[in-house]
C-alpha cells in the first residue's frame, strides 16, 4: 500500500477508514517522492523555487573543448580564488548544509633575474593556527593537492534571513575578525619576504602585519550575503596567474634624487634647484610662523672622482641635502680639495650658475 492510487468510490457507499487510510498513505509515498526529487543548492549551480517551478542557472566552467579528439581540457589558474568542492567538505547529515571554504591556487612569484618560488602554504601563527574542515575520506579530487583552504565564509549578521541562514557556518578561518575590511569577507595576500630585490620566502595571508618590512600583495576578496533567502558568494579576483616583480635599475654614480619630508614652521621661501639640468620646486613655509608645507632634500648616489697618477677617490652615497638657500636655479656641485699633507675632503653645495663661471659655447670638430 502507498504507492497505489485508492480506487474510485460510487455514488451512495459508505466511506470506509481502510480507504481514508490509503489516501493519507499516498499523500505520504508523494511527499517521500518530492524530497527526493528536490534540488539542492551547490557550487557552480543555483536553484531557485518559484509557483511556476523550479528554475536551475548553471554557471559557466572554465573548460576548454579540443575538436579533433573530443578531449576536455580542465585549467587552472595560478593563484585564482574559490569555493571548495561540496564533496571534499564537512557535510551535516540532517540539514545537508556544507561549509563554504575559499581557497587560492597555488602560484609562482619571479623577477626579472630568473629567481622564482612558488607559494603552497597559509601562514601559521601562534594564536590562529590553520583549522580547515575535511572530509571523513581521501580527496579524490585530481588537482585537489593544488588549492590552499584559506578560511570558512559566512553571511554578514544584517544580511541574513529566512532559511539561508544555516547555509555557512560561523567563520573560524585563520585571521578571523582582523582579515577582512568588512564583516562576512576575506582578503587574500601573498606575504613575500625579500633579501634586497629577491625574493626569499612566499606564504598566503589573509591579514596585514604592521610591524614588518615584507611585501603584501593583494590577491582577490570574497565575501557571501544572503540576497532573497539565498546564499550568495562574490569573488573580486585582483590578481590572477604568476606573480612578476619588477627589475631594479642599479642608480648611476652621482645620481641626484629628491625626498620629501615634513617642513619646520615658519620656514623660508621656496626654492627652485635644477640638479642635472632637471627643475625642481622646493615647497613653501609658512610666512606667520604656522604649519608649513612638505619640505624636500636631495640624496645623492656614491661615485668615484679620478685623479692623476692613475689615483681616484670614492665618493659616499649623501642624505638630505637641505634645500634652504633662496634662488630660482641651483646645482649641485661636489667640491674635492686636497690638503698639504695628502688628505682629501669633499662637500656637496647648492650653486646659482652664475657662481659657476662664465658659460662658453662649443662646437663639434670637422673630421678631417
Amino acid at each position: 500500500m502507498g504507492k497505489e492510487i485508492p480506487r474510485e468510490v460510487r455514488a451512495g457507499e459508505v466511506i470506509s477508514a481502510a480507504w481514508l487510510n490509503s489516501i493519507i498513505s499516498y499523500l505520504r509515498y508523494l511527499h517521500e517522492q518530492q524530497l527526493r526529487r528536490r534540488i539542492l543548492r551547490g557550487v557552480g549551480y543555483q536553484a531557485k523555487e518559484s509557483a511556476g517551478g523550479t528554475s536551475l542557472t548553471i554557471d559557466r566552467q572554465a573548460i576548454a573543448r579540443a575538436i579533433s579528439d573530443d578531449l576536455d581540457i580542465l585549467r587552472n589558474q595560478e593563484f585564482r580564488l574559490r569555493i571548495k568542492p561540496r564533496n571534499e567538505c564537512r557535510v551535516d547529515d540532517e540539514s545537508g548544509d556544507w561549509d563554504k571554504v575559499l581557497q587560492v591556487h597555488i602560484g609562482r612569484v619571479t623577477d626579472h633575474l630568473g629567481h622564482e618560488i612558488t607559494v603552497t602554504a597559509l601562514e601559521q601563527d601562534d594564536e590562529n593556527s590553520q583549522v580547515t574542515p575535511s572530509p571523513d575520506t581521501e580527496s579524490t579530487v585530481w588537482d585537489a593537492g593544488e588549492w590552499v583552504d584559506v578560511g570558512i565564509l559566512s553571511p554578514s549578521s544584517g544580511s541574513t534571513s529566512g532559511e539561508a541562514a544555516p547555509q555557512a557556518a560561523e567563520a573560524t578561518e585563520p585571521g578571523a575578525g582582523g582579515a577582512s575590511d568588512e564583516e562576512g569577507s576575506i582578503n587574500v595576500y601573498v606575504r613575500l619576504t625579500l633579501s634586497g630585490t629577491v625574493p626569499q620566502q612566499a606564504v598566503f595571508a589573509v591579514e596585514k602585519k604592521e610591524d614588518t618590512q615584507d611585501l603584501y600583495i593583494p590577491i582577490g576578496k570574497a565575501r557571501a550575503e544572503v540576497v532573497s533567502e539565498f546564499l550568495r558568494i562574490y569573488i573580486n579576483q585582483y590578481q590572477e596567474g604568476p606573480i612578476e616583480l619588477g627589475g631594479v635599475v642599479p642608480a648611476m654614480p652621482f645620481d641626484v634624487n629628491a625626498t620629501s619630508a615634513p617642513g619646520e614652521p615658519g620656514g623660508s621661501g621656496g626654492d627652485f634647484v635644477e640638479p642635472g639640468g632637471v627643475r625642481q620646486l622646493v615647497s613653501r613655509g609658512e610666512p606667520d610662523g604656522g604649519e608649513s608645507e612638505t619640505a624636500y632634500y636631495l640624496s645623492i648616489e656614491s661615485g668615484r672622482v679620478f685623479l692623476p697618477e692613475r689615483e681616484f677617490v670614492e665618493i659616499p652615497r649623501k642624505d638630505k641635502l637641505q634645500l634652504t638657500a633662496p634662488g630660482s636655479t641651483r646645482y649641485v656641485t661636489l667640491t674635492l680639495t686636497r690638503s698639504g699633507a695628502g688628505q682629501y675632503t669633499y662637500a656637496y653645495t647648492l650653486e646659482a650658475e652664475s657662481a659657476l663661471g662664465t658659460k662658453r659655447l662649443a662646437t663639434e670638430k670637422a673630421p678631417s
